[in-house]
């Protein structure tokens, strides 16, 4: 979003996990999670991809807050 001083991203992500209960799609989802891991793992790379896409252009990145670090 472009303003006075140039351009301004704002990146929000949100991660739930469902945990409890014993169901046949507990099971799987578990099992599952445990040989590929689930979404969380992705977070931390699509912001670093995003980084990378923006300093790769020649732009400077002034990154105000990130959390977790």
């Amino acid at each position: 979003m472009p303003y006075k001083e140039g351009y301004k991203m704002n990146v929000y992500y949100a991660f739930t996990k469902v945990s409890g209960g014993f169901s046949t799609e507990a099971l799987g989802r578990a099992l599952a999670q445990s040989v590929v891991g689930d979404s969380s793992q992705f977070i931390p790379r699509t912001v670093s991809a995003l980084e990378t896409a923006i300093t790769s252009n020649g732009v400077a990145l002034n990154l105000i807050d990130s959390y977790p670090n």
